[in-house]
């Protein structure tokens, strides 16, 4: 059913987006979940696992300062598949912000900004599927840039670490306490005997990311539930309550 939504959603901004004048990056995304069916052996496909750093925790009024990301496929962590830009964001970096990812104003003085990133993001994405640990956050950020840039936002289908580790199908394999309480990146690290490499950096999360969602891969496979269908209903039905979902 979510696959026929999508796919409903895609054909529609298609249509809007069919007089624009868009560039390549932008056209490929429109078409990201084409091909893609929800009895696919999960394992098999593209993924890209992402994290950004930002300015502040309020999507509204802040912006991105670093945007990482590593590709996995066939259920490997592809290290040289890799993106990682720091982003000039235009204004200033909140202190509470600066102590977590420790991006101090001088290194972002020569970065390039986010519009001059972003396409480079997008080609690098592709038609993959998009991973993220409380993917909503890193998601308003980016379709507020994908929007502003283009007039639509992500096409690609995308999982969150964050509810999947909150579905039956996960929770009792990594031993997670039932609650509604969305898990913390430390958390599900700890829990799955996972170091933790430069925490609080774009591409140091997202790799922490890729490796939880490659025991998650594997869970899933064990049990007969491998496919992608399965994936991005346990994705969707753990709840999230609002007042977790920052939680880093």
């Amino acid at each position: 059913m979510f696959m026929l939504r999508a796919r409903l959603r895609n054909r529609w901004l298609r249509f809007k987006a069919r007089n624009r004048d868009l560039p390549a990056c932008a056209r490929r995304n429109l078409a990201a979940i084409e091909g893609l069916t929800g009895g696919m052996n999960a394992k098999a496909l593209r993924y890209v696992v992402l994290d950004i750093e930002t300015t502040g925790l309020d999507p509204r009024h802040d912006e991105i300062v670093s945007l990482g990301a590593i590709g996995m496929q066939e259920g490997r962590i592809r290290l040289h598949d890799h993106f990682f830009e720091l982003v000039n964001p235009q204004c200033r970096l909140k202190h509470g912000s600066i102590a977590i990812h420790g991006i101090v104003p001088g290194r972002l003085e020569a970065a390039p900004r986010v519009e001059e990133v972003f396409p480079r993001f997008l080609d690098y994405l592709g038609t993959a599927v998009l991973v993220a640990h409380h993917a909503r956050f890193d998601l308003y950020f980016l379709n507020k840039v994908m929007t502003s840039l283009y007039g639509f936002p992500l096409c690609n289908l995308v999982l969150d670490t964050a509810r999947l580790a909150m579905g039956p199908l996960f929770s009792q394999s990594i031993c997670l306490e039932a609650g509604n309480d969305p898990p913390s990146l430390d958390l599900l690290a700890d829990k799955c005997n996972l170091p933790l490499h430069e925490r609080h950096t774009s591409l140091g999360d997202a790799l922490v990311t890729a490796m939880i969602f490659q025991r998650m891969l594997e869970a899933a496979e064990k049990r007969g539930r491998g496919s992608l269908a399965e994936l991005l209903k346990e994705s969707r039905r753990a709840p999230l309550k609002t007042s977790g979902l920052f939680c880093l």
